[in-house]
């Protein structure tokens, strides 16, 4: 053997001789093997001879192998990443050459990647041929071009799925079509892993965080990684009213808090960022802790949340995207049934599917589904829940006493002899899919949610120190209602229609509808004089707020959007996605015009309709085999003839096999930088709620800036890195920082001035600028039998106005300085996939939280005056909550009936430890001074749910 060929010879087999050209190559898998050691562990474990040059070879990456694999196979599939062929001689030795003769003719391949057990698609899986390499899209679609015409081995490999080799033939000229069904893993097989880390190049993780529900499988793949042959542990949510919860507020960067709406993404303000399902945006101006989610369980699979640096055809979005879809196709059967009740509601499912004939070739099958859930407050009111509401349900004296512009002080406090609280929430939805062979596809859906909550309080207070007889206006009735509605439909239509190319387009319907009212009537506006009996007294209140004007708050936007483009492969690694989006937006926003909320704000009412144009461009492009670049520009047109540009752009790094800084090996390191412009079209502000007994502090409105404003602007540059030092331990450092040169808030001054009926936004909307900086880190550590993670984040999120406070930088409201979480999931007993008990524990702590007192005291009270009592409206950030310590706990039970029928018993513990963590405070008047009375979240909230399939 020659110099030149390197001493790179397997011989493992020489005393047995030649082995069979078809030998069994064992199982063996590489996942990011170096190129020499998969050939001569290849050797090794077949028993033959492999002749190479390990300068030719080199230590390039390669992804290879699986079960039924044999010697020619791996072979193949090994030389052909590196651009080798071989050949085998007379003696049965291997020699890996260089290419003599290049194909005459080259093809191409498409398809789509499927889960095998529910046909559900698999976005983002692996998809390897040779050199070729690609991800699937939202659809489980993929795509490869410029293949050399011949026999290839196709390798698909999606995390907590086992890997497929399938042998394809590649026409010249033409393209070959695959549907790729991948199993879960339930158990280890005994394949042998050869070195690297996930087949999938790990910083496509990055900037996103994912988690999804196979009804009646598994639940929350993600934020944890399944280890190889550890798959999911978890059976059940922890709080499965609500799937915007536990899916996403465990990771890095994503906070969630009662009686706000749902998550902050990376400081940005709750809200800020978009919620889709089936890319539909959904509008929700609150959330009350669990119960309130706006998406039922049993209807949603998948929820992906977009962090900062996402890219351009993702939209205009100051602080991210939370991205869920309809879990159509659940099972295989023809017709499937599930339903589902817990503390706070019940719902049900009826899914079914059928073929519908051919086209062309093709066989075409429809999969639709409906679900429905509605809350049981009205049969059975979560206890912890009902306490925690009629103890905030109570008239604070201090704002009763400045909605009549503090003319009357305020009184110590009232004594509550009657009150209610209503909490109602319901959903539909409907979802449907055609699918035309692998290539083709036809998704619509429709989503309705509903919800409300308020309240009824008859109350007397104390008498004024210096009421000398009677004092009628000591009784008090008051009312508070929230109320909103969402409309979400959206149609979409992919094809892919050559190996290169891929269109789609579609259509897409959002319809909100907030009504708020509170209303409130004393003694004197009923006519009474002070010496009626207290039924008396209650009545007569009661009938004189019947009779007020019913006017209300309101806000209302619309939005239809229609969308079109294509994703086309420009060679090995290159890949450009353009599209075209129409957005007609109308929006209204009105205030109180008379009636109680008259008292204390303006005459207000905008109403605004916008249409905006926008083109996208998103780039990927491979340098090398460690880096990848990927720019993006977003262009938008304004009726106003104004063109907003959105430059973004990042880059990714995977470490590849003997790569090293220093001393420090970087084997199993990802990263990622991002950055980039955002905007956002829907101006989003936050109005106060004003009224003495209302349960709700504030909530949130949309209106598309109407012209006399600037769209809010955010500059977002973030970094990740990921470390998999074996397939069981995952570390990633997380840090993002922003600067809001533009964003909005109520202008109190203006709303609680006098003049004529404010119409433009730039009568009432506060300019304002902020920044947010933030590091997390977190750690995930998984084996068989179980999985623990746990994350620390430290943030700063600031807003500065140069007429509120001075001028000077104050911390956000929802902002969360410190934020721990810890988690750990244990299979007691059972298997995976099947009949098991799973005992899961979460743990949540948040430090520095600010801005204590009502919304109201600082925007309504703190508009008027700098102070009460002791407390002065303009510090908010003095006004410290104490910190927030979450225990929950929990088991569930899953039993197998057989086929894929399946019964699941859960039951949760939340605040296991009944900590009294404090939601805000408010004032009361005692003797000369004011002291805080503080409003804590529920206590300790026992649930139980179960959840049939067949």
């Amino acid at each position: 053997m020659s110099r030149s060929l390197g001493l790179a010879v397997a011989l493992a087999a020489l005393a047995s001789g030649p082995a069979a050209a078809q030998a069994d190559g064992g199982g063996l898998v590489f996942r990011g093997a170096p190129a020499s050691e998969a050939l001569a562990t290849v050797a090794e474990r077949a028993g033959v001879d492999v002749v190479f040059s390990t300068a030719l070879v080199g230590i390039r990456p390669v992804w290879c192998g699986g079960s039924g694999w044999d010697t020619e196979d791996l072979l193949r599939c090994v030389t052909e990443a590196v651009g080798l062929d071989y050949v085998r001689r007379s003696t049965g030795t291997y020699v890996v050459v260089r290419p003599t003769v290049e194909p005459a003719a080259m093809g191409g391949v498409a398809g789509r990647v499927v889960d095998g057990e529910t046909g559900a698609p698999l976005p983002l899986a692996h998809v390897r041929l040779g050199r070729a390499t690609t991800i699937t899209d939202a659809s489980g679609r993929f795509t490869l071009a410029d293949i050399p015409a011949g026999p290839h081995v196709l390798l698909t490999s999606y995390v907590g799925y086992q890997a497929q080799a399938a042998r394809l033939q590649v026409s010249p000229g033409g393209m070959s079509q695959r549907t790729v069904g991948l199993r879960p893993v339930v158990a280890s097989v005994g394949t042998v892993v050869v070195s690297g880390i996930e087949g999938r190049s790990a910083s496509e993780d990055l900037g996103t965080d994912s988690g999804f529900e196979v009804l009646g499988e598994r639940v929350q793949r993600a934020p944890i990684r399944e280890a190889a042959g550890a798959p999911p542990l978890s059976t059940a949510p922890a709080q499965t009213s609500a799937v915007i919860g536990p899916a996403t507020q465990a990771l890095l960067g994503i906070s969630g808090r009662s009686f706000r709406d749902a998550l902050s993404i990376q400081g940005g303000e709750a809200g800020d960022h978009a919620l889709t399902i089936d890319g539909a945006r959904i509008y929700e101006p609150l959330q009350i802790g669990p119960i309130l989610g706006s998406l039922a369980p049993l209807a949603v699979s998948r929820v992906t949340v977009r962090k900062a640096g996402f890219g351009a055809r993702h939209g205009s979005h100051l602080a991210g995207r939370i991205e869920a879809e309809h879990a159509v196709s659940t099972s295989r059967a023809p017709l499937s049934i599930a339903a589902e009740g817990d503390a706070f509601a019940a719902s049900a499912r009826l899914e079914g599917r059928r073929q519908l004939g051919t086209w062309g070739r093709d066989p075409v099958e429809a999969v639709a589904f409906v679900a429905a859930r509605r809350s049981l407050w009205d049969v059975a009111p979560p206890a912890a829940l009902s306490r925690s509401l009629r103890e905030w349900n109570d008239v604070d004296p201090v704002l009763a006493s400045a909605l009549h512009n503090n003319s009357v002080p305020p009184r110590p406090g009232y004594d509550a002899h009657r009150h209610g609280s209503d909490v109602s929430f319901s959903d539909l939805h409907a979802a449907a899919r055609v699918q035309a062979g692998p290539l083709r596809s036809l998704r619509a859906s429709v989503y309705r949610g509903d919800a409300q909550i308020g309240t009824e309080l008859f109350a007397v207070g104390a008498p004024h120190a210096d009421a000398s007889g009677p004092d009628p206006a000591a009784a008090l009735a008051a009312r508070d209602a929230t109320r909103w509605s969402t409309l979400a439909a959206s149609a979409r239509a992919d094809a892919i229609v050559s190996a290169r190319w891929r269109l789609f387009s579609g259509l897409r319907l959002s319809d909100h509808g907030l009504r708020q009212r509170y209303d409130a009537i004393d003694g004197v506006g009923a006519g009474l004089d002070g010496t009626e009996a207290v039924s008396i007294t209650e009545g007569r209140l009661l009938s004189a707020l019947d009779a007020q004007p019913s006017k209300s708050n309101g806000n209302d936007l619309t939005t239809v959007s229609l969308d079109a483009g294509a994703a086309v492969a420009l060679g090995l690694g290159q890949e450009l996605t353009v599209g075209v989006e129409a957005t007609s937006a109308s929006g209204r926003f009105h205030l109180l015009s008379e009636g109680f909320g008259a008292t204390a704000f303006r005459d207000l009412d905008a109403d605004v309709t916008r249409l905006r144009l926008a083109t996208f461009v998103d780039g990927r492009h491979r340098l090398g085999s460690r880096w990848t670049v990927e720019p993006g520009l977003r262009l938008t047109a304004l009726t106003s003839g104004d063109v907003l540009a959105e430059p973004r752009l990042a880059l990714r790094y995977d470490a590849m096999p003997g790569d090293r800084l220093g001393p420090i090996s970087l084997r199993g390191v990802a990263a990622r930088v991002a950055a980039g412009v955002y905007r956002q079209f829907e101006t989003r502000v936050e109005l106060a709620t004003f009224g003495p007994s209302a349960l709700v502090p504030a909530v949130a409105l949309w209106l598309p800036t109407d012209g006399t404003v600037d769209p809010p602007t955010a500059l977002h540059a973030a970094g990740d890195i990921l470390w998999q030092p074996s397939p069981r331990w995952t570390a990633r450092v997380e840090a993002y920082a922003k600067a809001l040169p533009r964003v909005y808030a109520l202008d109190y001054q203006r709303l609680l001035g006098e003049g004529p009926v404010l119409s433009r936004q730039a009568d009432f909307l506060l300019p304002e600028e902020g920044r947010a900086a933030g590091i997390g880190l977190r750690l995930e550590r998984l084996a068989p039998r179980w999985a623990a993670s746990g994350g620390v984040s430290i943030a700063r999120t600031d807003r500065r106005s140069e007429s509120r406070f001075n001028g000077r930088w104050v911390p956000a409201p929802w902002a969360e300085p410190v934020r721990a979480t810890l988690g750990f999931d244990v299979l007691a007993f059972g298997s995976r996939g099947g009949s098991g008990l799973l005992l899961r524990t979460r743990a949540l702590g948040i430090w520095g939280r600010s801005w204590a007192l009502r919304r109201a005291y600082y925007d309504v009270i703190g508009a008027r005056q700098a102070s009460v009592g002791s407390f002065d409206l303009g510090r908010p950030e003095g006004d410290r909550l104490t910190p927030l310590i979450m225990l929950d706990l929990g088991a569930a039970y899953t039993l197998s009936l057989g086929s894929s029928r399946q019964l699941e018993v859960a039951v949760d513990v939340a605040n296991a430890l009944d900590r009294d963590n404090v939601l805000d405070w408010s004032l009361r008047p005692a003797g000369d001074s004011v002291g805080a009375v503080t409003r804590t979240l529920p206590g300790i909230q026992p649930s139980a749910r179960v959840r049939l399939t067949f």
